[in-house]
């Protein structure tokens, strides 16, 4: 109704009013018709942006070659030769411990860096004055000592070996010392071994 209303304005003021005037009227008419509410208004279609594709990057990590095998180490050269006692003497002795003086000499082209000693002790059982009954063997000792022996040469080591559970088989020692060596532990040097430096 109120378009036609508005048309038939339009028209009648067309033939009252200059060509001129009569078009901005129309302009004006038309534009009040146009922001009518119940008009729709078309909005431009928004596009949302496109997806940014997705890059993947794979570092793979080297394969050692088989080949590629470090040097297998050369063998260490067997030591030729041995070491040898040469001299011993007993310096001291009590009811428990005797101490020994050896000497060893490295016949061989490689340093020992240590003496692996074994001692076989000894003692007199108890017996009655005037009495020398034989000796009797005791417990095997076995010692340790850092030697630091060169090739071909020669080292003097001292030993205590100690058996202190052969006191109660013998006899008291005497106090005027009379026969003391019979209240003694004894003892001597049996097995010998050795740890060479390349060892």
């Amino acid at each position: 109704m109120q378009r036609d209303l508005l048309r038939g304005a339009v028209f009648g003021v067309s033939f009252s009013l200059p060509v001129s005037a009569a078009a901005v009227v129309a302009a004006l008419l038309l534009t009040s018709e146009s922001t009518s509410p119940s008009a729709p208004i078309a909005l431009p279609p928004t596009s949302s942006p496109a997806p940014q594709p997705t890059v993947t990057v794979t570092v793979e990590a080297p394969v050692p070659s088989r080949s590629a095998r470090p040097p297998e180490p050369s063998p260490r050269p067997v030591p030729q030769g041995s070491v040898v006692l040469v001299d011993r003497s007993t310096t001291a002795s009590d009811d428990e411990c005797t101490r020994i003086v050896t000497v060893y000499e490295n016949r061989s082209d490689t340093a020992v860096v240590s003496i692996i000693q074994s001692f076989q002790t000894s003692y007199a059982p108890k017996h009655k004055e005037g009495e020398y009954p034989e000796d009797k063997d005791g417990p095997v000792k076995t010692l340790t000592q850092d030697a630091g022996i060169a090739p071909y040469a020669t080292r003097q080591l001292t030993w205590d070996v100690c058996a202190p559970e052969l006191t109660k088989l013998m006899n008291p020692y005497p106090e005027d010392g009379t026969g003391g060596f019979m209240s003694e532990v004894g003892a001597v040097p049996t097995k010998t071994r050795w740890k060479w430096l390349a060892q």
